[in-house]
C-alpha cells in the first residue's frame, strides 16, 4: 500500500457476508446498468443517503461487488457480483467469495503475512504497528476475522509465517546449544521452558502446556512484531 492513510481508510467497515447480502438485494432491485445513489439507497432500505448508506456502499466497492464509474453518480453491480449471483456450484461460490474477501488491500496484506485470524491480540498489534488508530485497528481486526471464518481463509494461509532476516541483526559469534528444561511432572506436568543465550543477554520462554506447530507459527508472528517494535524504539531513541 502507498501510505499509512491508505491503511486507515481503505478497508471495509462491513463484513463480506453482510455486503454480499446487500449487493444481492441491490442486484434484484435495479438493472445491471445500475442506478443513481439515491435510488440505490432506497433499494437497500435506507431512507436517505446517510453515513450508513455511504459506509455500506464503500464496503461493497472495496470488496469489488459494485462499481462507481468515475465522474458519475451511479452505482453499478460489478461483473464479479453477477458471476457470484449466477454461480451454480458451491465450490464456485466459495472460490468467488475467497477472492472477494482479499480484494481490500489491507486484508490482502494481512493474509499474505500469514497472520492468525483467530488471534485478536496479534492482529491488533500488527495493525497498530502499521499506524492505524486503535479504533480503526479494532474494526479491521474484527472484520478480517469474520471474513476469514466466512470464507475459510485460515484453512489456506500461504504457508507458515517466516521471520524476515535482517542484515542489521548480527548472529551470535558462538553457537550455543538450546537447553530444554522440563518442569517437575508433579508440579507442572504440561509446562515446558526454553532457556537460551542471545548476543548481549540471556532469555527464556515458558509455555503452560505442550508446544505444537500452531504455537510455533504464532510465536514467529510475535517475534516479527517484537522486531518491528524494537526498530521503532531504536528510531525514536
Amino acid at each position: 500500500m502507498n501510505s499509512d492513510n491508505d491503511r486507515s481508510n481503505k478497508f471495509p467497515r462491513r463484513n463480506l457476508s453482510n455486503s454480499i447480502a446487500l449487493a444481492f438485494q441491490l442486484l434484484n432491485g435495479v438493472s445491471k446498468a445500475g442506478a443513481d445513489v439515491k435510488t440505490t439507497a432506497s433499494v437497500l432500505g435506507y431512507t436517505s443517503v446517510s453515513g450508513a448508506t455511504k459506509t455500506a456502499l464503500a464496503a461493497m466497492r472495496l470488496y469489488g461487488l459494485i462499481e462507481k464509474p468515475h465522474g458519475k453518480d451511479t452505482v453499478v453491480p460489478s461483473e464479479a457480483l453477477i458471476r457470484l449471483h449466477t454461480a451454480t456450484s458451491q465450490t464456485e461460490k466459495s472460490d468467488f467469495c475467497r477472492k472477494l474477501a482479499l480484494n481490500p488491500p489491507l486484508f490482502a496484506e494481512m493474509h499474505s503475512e500469514g497472520l492468525n485470524s483467530d488471534d485478536t491480540a496479534l492482529l491488533l498489534r500488527w495493525l497498530m504497528l502499521q499506524n492505524l488508530p486503535e479504533r480503526a485497528a479494532r474494526t479491521a481486526a474484527r472484520i478480517y476475522s469474520e471474513n476469514a471464518r466466512f470464507v475459510g481463509l485460515g484453512q489456506s494461509s500461504p504457508g507458515p509465517f517466516q521471520l524476515p532476516l535482517s542484515s542489521e541483526i548480527k548472529p551470535a559469534k558462538r553457537t550455543l546449544p538450546l537447553a530444554l528444561e522440563v518442569g517437575q511432572p508433579a508440579a507442572k506436568p504440561e509446562g515446558i521452558r526454553f532457556d537460551f543465550a542471545l548476543v548481549t543477554c540471556d532469555a527464556s520462554i515458558s509455555f503452560s502446556r505442550d508446544f505444537g506447530e500452531a504455537d510455533l507459527k504464532s510465536l514467529r508472528q510475535y517475534l516479527d512484531l517484537l522486531e518491528q517494535s524494537w526498530r521503532v524504539r531504536q528510531t525514536k531513541g
